[in-house]
């Protein structure tokens, strides 16, 4: 009995085994890299994206200033490493004479000093990483012009 249950239990094994299948399957999704996103702060204050104009007060040019910290923040997901570079060219205040109708360059240029950057974005999820940080300074000149006196500064962050 026990031999002929033994066989029975052997039989039914390898017909099942002979009978079966396997099947393997793959759940796949594809998640779009975005470019990257910059935000541009001010005294960790931000300046609305898309802006093409921000005016910072500062002090009396008749007088050594410097402004506040400005940030450059990026956000990715993308799969690989990117190189960032991030641009600043400040220009020399000017102001208006006779009615707007000349210009007077003051002389005096914002010295770019630079924080903390970095100038690899590395592969994976980034959120609001700062990847330059820098401040503007520059001498004051008491014999300057009454008027009021402006210096552009072009930032620029470009993926390279």
């Amino acid at each position: 009995m026990k031999k002929l249950l033994t066989i029975l239990i052997i039989s039914t094994i390898a017909v099942t085994s002979i009978f079966a299948k396997s099947a393997e399957v793959q759940l796949v999704n594809n998640i779009a890299e975005e470019e990257v996103k910059y935000k541009l702060t001010y005294e960790n204050k931000l300046i609305d994206n898309g802006t093409e104009k921000y005016e910072i007060a500062v002090k009396s040019l008749t007088e050594a200033s410097e402004t506040g910290i400005f940030r450059v923040v990026a956000s990715s997901n993308m799969n690989s490493d990117l190189g960032i570079e991030v641009k600043v060219k400040p220009y020399s205040f000017t102001t208006t004479l006779n009615g707007g109708t000349e210009t007077s360059d003051s002389g005096i240029t914002p010295e770019l000093k630079q924080g903390d950057y970095i100038k690899i974005l590395k592969a994976g999820i980034n959120s609001a990483l700062v990847v330059n940080e820098f401040h503007l300074m520059w001498k004051g000149n008491a014999d300057l012009t009454a008027g009021d006196y402006v210096s552009n500064v072009k930032i620029e962050y470009t993926i390279i």
